[in-house]
């Protein structure tokens, strides 16, 4: 799996480093969050379907001390919110997916 901006900087560097820089510094305004950040940011990948994108960022928070049955319960709570059951299915297969990555 190649993560997009690295896909997308073969065809276009300028583009994906415009990118970075737009995300460091939406990044740099949320201070001492950036953590809860980065939990909301996958969750939203998830919701969206973007399930590559999801594993990446899955993997940088369980590599950065968020346990995967943590990340189970916060993806699990989004039913009836913000997702449905068989999304929710289909995120937990991501989600074991990334863990075995690590």
């Amino acid at each position: 799996m190649i993560p997009a901006t690295q896909r997308v900087a073969a065809v276009s560097p300028e583009v994906v480093d415009g990118y970075k820089r737009i995300r460091a510094t939406a990044m740099d305004d949320v201070g001492s969050h950036r953590f809860l950040c980065e939990v909301v940011i996958t969750a939203q990948l998830a919701a969206l379907g973007h399930g590559n994108s999801f594993k990446v960022h899955a993997r940088q928070l369980m590599a950065n001390g968020l346990g995967k049955e943590a990340l189970q319960k916060i993806l699990v709570s989004g039913i009836g919110a913000t997702l449905v059951i068989p999304q929710v299915a289909e995120i937990l297969d991501w989600l074991d997916e990334a863990a075995a990555a690590l």
